[in-house]
């Protein structure tokens, strides 16, 4: 099990690293998506991180589950950090992540 774990870590970079090889065909169409991208993932985590508080306090005011408040706020949070990794499968997941509603 732990092999099959560490094979699954390894493969991950290598797929990211193959795409981005494989997409350099796209030259600076492709460095201007990451950049954008980049950008894109750094305001949504500080979005998040300033409106955090204030989507805790609405959802307790108004007797709401502060717990799906924290998971709502987390998962952007990941999305967000998956985003500001450079590559294209990071940002699928992260756009997923983002689809799925809570």
């Amino acid at each position: 099990m732990r092999l099959f774990i560490l094979l699954i870590l390894l493969a991950f970079p290598i797929a990211e690293i193959y795409l981005l090889i494989a997409f350099d065909e796209y030259g600076w169409w492709l460095l201007v998506y990451l950049v954008a991208i980049t950008y894109l993932g750094l305001q949504l985590i500080k979005g998040e991180k300033q409106m955090m508080s204030a989507k805790m306090m609405q959802s307790i005011q108004a007797g709401g589950n502060p717990f799906k408040t924290i998971m709502g706020s987390a998962r952007n949070l990941v999305a967000g950090f998956l985003l500001v990794i450079p590559g294209v499968i990071t940002d699928i997941i992260a756009v997923i992540l983002l689809l799925i509603p809570i």
